[in-house]
């Protein structure tokens, strides 16, 4: 089955697996668009993660997103 509303960067719906990993969950309040567009925060996000640089984005929901997390200190 897909997980219900998630979907990978091509908007393909994410299969179920089991994966264990550490991931930063971003859940915006609808105030946030006060400071910026979510939208063009994922129009800018993906460049960047084609060059190699910052989390990957692992998918994205209607008020969030969900990414790899780093470690660091």
């Amino acid at each position: 089955g897909s997980a219900q509303g998630f979907h990978d960067q091509r908007g393909v719906p994410v299969s179920l697996e089991v994966v264990h990993r550490e991931v930063l969950v971003r859940i915006y309040d609808h105030r946030v668009d006060v400071f910026f567009d979510r939208v063009d925060e994922i129009g800018t996000f993906e460049p960047i993660l084609r060059h190699g640089q910052g989390p990957r984005l692992l998918g994205h929901f209607p008020n969030g997103r969900v990414e790899e997390f780093i470690h660091a200190r």
